[in-house]
């Protein structure tokens, strides 16, 4: 099972009634409901928590929200953005289920996952992929380099939505 299933997110205002449709949003109640997880988590950020312009002083700023998605059993609650210069800096924390890795297999108890931040303008942020092999509170921190873009990160973003794929086992192949 795979694919792009938006997930509603509240926290103050949210993005007139969520970004999924009523009938989506009801479809992914029941699979919440019956267990059946996802592979991809798509999450709304509030435009109250994260909305901004203008020049960053020095060319820094932070961006953090709070997120809800579920991607091969992991929950992911955190997303943090910062502006250093020309570089990006992200931080993904979510939390690996134990019992996801009580296998003895190697490949059973590796988790791989590619993330897309997206910010104010359409200005996508990727991850790239990034692994995990140990269950409790993780966290997943990087860096993205806007130089040959412009050095756009010097200007303060807004969050707008982030995007994380996984997948499961150490030869398995993340959707691009």
């Amino acid at each position: 099972m795979g694919g792009s299933y938006p997930i509603e997110f509240r926290a103050g205002t949210s993005l007139g009634g969520g970004c999924a449709p009523a009938p989506l949003r009801a479809m992914l109640y029941a699979m919440f409901r019956k267990r059946i997880w996802v592979t991809t988590g798509a999450l709304c950020l509030s435009l109250a928590s994260s909305s901004a312009a203008g020049e960053a002083e020095g060319g820094s700023w932070v961006r953090k929200a709070p997120i809800t998605a579920q991607v091969n059993g992991h929950r992911f609650h955190h997303v943090e953005v910062r502006g250093n210069g020309c570089q990006v800096v992200f931080t993904l924390r979510f939390n690996a289920p134990p019992k996801l890795y009580k296998n003895p297999s190697l490949s059973a108890s590796y988790f791989r996952f590619r993330g897309d931040i997206e910010l104010e303008g359409g200005l996508k942020v990727d991850t790239g992929p990034f692994f995990n092999r140990k269950p409790g509170a993780r966290k997943y921190t990087g860096s993205f380099d806007t130089t040959d873009a412009g050095c756009w990160s010097k200007t303060i973003k807004g969050l707008r939505r982030v995007d994380v794929d996984g997948c499961r086992g150490k030869g398995c192949n993340l959707p691009k």
